[in-house]
Parts: structure tokens; sequence; C-alpha cells
């Protein structure tokens, strides 16, 4: 197992993962990066954990509507992705930035 150190919303987190993992999970963390700064420069001041539960909110509503048109996706893999990154959300928000070693997949 790996550890990969990344930055979510500037803030540092070291993740354990495969190397097999790796690549998709970067492309993850992009994906809830972004997200993420688009939730904040929204305009209303919210504190991190707020903006981390709107982004999963509407990462996993993304997933679901492709899910709905036919991309071939099986809804218990992605039932189980999605409470996993919402385990990890969790405790990220227990742990102090750096300090976090959850494996996401």
């Amino acid at each position: 197992m790996d550890t990969l150190d990344v930055k979510i919303m500037g803030r540092d987190f070291r993740l354990a993962c495969t190397a097999e993992e790796k690549p998709q999970l970067l492309r993850a963390i992009n994906v809830v990066d972004t997200r993420m700064e688009s939730i904040r420069e929204g305009g209303k001041a919210m504190g991190i954990d707020r903006i981390a539960v709107l982004a999963a909110l509407q990462i996993a509503h993304d997933t679901i509507k492709e899910q709905g048109q036919g991309s071939g996706l099986d809804s218990e893999v992605l039932e189980r992705k999605i409470q996993s990154i919402s385990s990890a959300i969790d405790d990220a928000l227990r742990e102090d930035a750096g300090s976090v070693n959850d494996s996401l997949f």
C-alpha cells in the first residue's frame, strides 16, 4: 500500500492507496477539490465540513444520474464507493489535516 499526499481546498491529506488505484484516486481528488472550491466561491460563508457534505451529495447525485442514463454502472458498487468516500470525508473532518491515512477503495 502506498501513501499519497494531496491538497483539497488548501488542506493537506495523506491517503493510502495501491499503485493501481493512484490514477483514479488523483482524478477523484481533482473532482472533489474542484467541486468544493466551486461551492466555496458560490458566495455564502460556510465551514469546510458543510462544503464537503454538499460536494459529496452533488457528486453522488451526478453519479446516480449518469447511472440512470444507461452508463452500465453497477448500483451496488456505486453505493459502496459513495459510502467509502463519505466515511473518508467523515474521518478527514475528525482528524487534523495531514494526519489522515485512509484507504478510499
